[in-house]
């Protein structure tokens, strides 16, 4: 698992879009080099900010970025509700906020 540093540590979000998540997964993306940089911004950051729309959910990629408890927020689009009402339920059982937009 990634190790954030303490939330007191002055840096930005990292937000990450094009990715997949699924819980027992993590979170994924094609392309291993992306998935280096993204693990080296949520490193850095206070929070981490996930940006992908609803059909990258329950989708498992080649290259794992972090597990899903190093994830802050997630903005995803309506389409969440279609099917994912479970997913939306877990997610802020662990205290993840879920922003649709």
């Amino acid at each position: 698992m990634i190790r954030r540093p303490p939330r007191s540590t002055p840096s930005n979000s990292s937000a990450a879009s094009d990715v997949y998540k699924r819980q027992e997964h993590g979170i994924t993306i094609p392309n291993p080099s992306e998935a280096a940089v993204y693990r080296e911004m949520i490193k850095l950051s206070r929070e981490t900010i996930v940006v992908a729309d609803h059909t990258k959910l329950g989708r498992v990629s080649f290259a794992k970025i972090a597990d899903v408890e190093c994830i802050d927020a997630l903005i995803t689009d309506s389409g969440i509700y279609e099917g994912y009402e479970g997913y939306i339920r877990e997610l802020q059982a662990r205290e993840i906020k879920v922003i649709v937009v």
